[in-house]
């Protein structure tokens, strides 16, 4: 993405993003003042922006009041701002659907006349890879506002660009009816499998059930031998930093899952962040990718649950996590 590094159409020009559009950040008011949230301005955490694709958003779990806008480094954002998540999970892309506030989570983009903000979002949608590449950190990755001003944007005139995202969208709609189409024969696969398990167990597949099946005496078969979770893999739980210390959660960058996100098959994300204060001075530990995540309980359905993580986090207390 350096400057003259490829031949560009005519008409088209090579700039930065930092001379298309303003970069602006977010904050996250103090949660020991309850009365900055529950206002009337919608303020965006990562997870609330789907991954993948370019999405509008104009709602959020979270509202925030005028002064827990003043009182933290939020900012209102104009509705058609580029909005890129920056730290830990990086370019998730959306566009603003509606006068939005974000946490410190992202990068956002309020663009410039001749740029078309759609264009913007999905060229950095296209670009996750080095965005991911550039970004650095200790415990986790970050790319910060004042490197992302200088890096090479290829920007061609506004009708070309209207037209570049008409036919992207074209060929996601193809593309979203092509998945739709394989989720339902991964349905029928499911079924197909189950339906083969239980003919399997019954003996009714041709293969001698004393080949595999535990026996009602607990014999197993030849080189099968019982053991516990215990001795198969280090078992540990996690931890609630605090609420009432600031320094515990103000400005977190380290993931903290619940057994909420155990819902999924696979943990990728978290909703709130803790500081490297609550690491070292709680129970909080992180755990690796990897890790089985079980809920020992929670509401409805959630208790029991397994979910993999596949980014290295901490947990609260609700949840086991599974070192192998």
């Amino acid at each position: 993405m350096d400057k003259g590094a490829k031949q560009l159409p005519n008409g088209w020009i090579e700039t930065t993003l930092g001379e298309i559009a303003e970069l602006v950040g977010g904050g996250t008011p103090s949660r020991e003042h309850p009365e900055y949230f529950g206002g009337r301005h919608i303020w965006l955490t990562p997870t609330e922006i789907p991954r993948n694709r370019v999405t509008v958003v104009a709602t959020s779990r979270e509202k925030i009041t005028d002064d827990g806008l003043k009182k933290s480094s939020a900012r209102l954002l104009p509705k058609g701002t580029v909005l890129m998540t920056s730290r830990a999970s990086i370019d998730y892309v959306a566009i603003a659907g509606a006068e939005v506030t974000t946490n410190q989570g992202f990068a956002s983009f309020i663009c410039k006349d001749d740029v078309y903000n759609h264009y913007l979002a999905y060229w950095l949608l296209g670009n996750v890879d080095f965005f991911i590449g550039q970004a650095t950190g200790t415990t986790f990755k970050e790319i910060t506002k004042s490197k992302l001003r200088n890096f090479s944007f290829p920007l061609p005139p506004l009708p070309e660009q209207k037209r570049i995202v008409a036919k992207i969208e074209e060929l996601f709609t193809q593309l979203d009816a092509g998945m739709a189409a394989l989720q339902r024969v991964k349905a029928e696969v499911k079924r197909y499998k189950a339906s083969v398990l239980k003919a399997a167990v019954e003996g009714k597949l041709g293969i001698r059930n004393d080949e595999f099946r535990i026996q009602d005496d607990g014999q197993l078969p030849a080189g099968w031998k019982w053991s516990t979770v215990g001795e198969v893999a280090k078992v540990g739980t996690g931890s609630t930093p605090l609420r009432s210390n600031e320094r515990y959660w103000k400005n977190g960058t380290i993931p903290w899952v619940t057994s909420g996100a155990l819902n999924d098959l696979f943990v990728n994300e978290a909703n709130e962040f803790v500081t490297e204060a609550a690491l070292k001075e709680t129970n909080v530990k992180i755990f690796p990718k990897g890790t089985l995540l079980v809920a020992m309980y929670g509401e409805g359905k959630t208790r029991g649950k397994v979910s993999e993580l596949i980014i290295d986090a901490t947990t609260n207390q609700a949840c086991a996590a599974l070192v192998f």
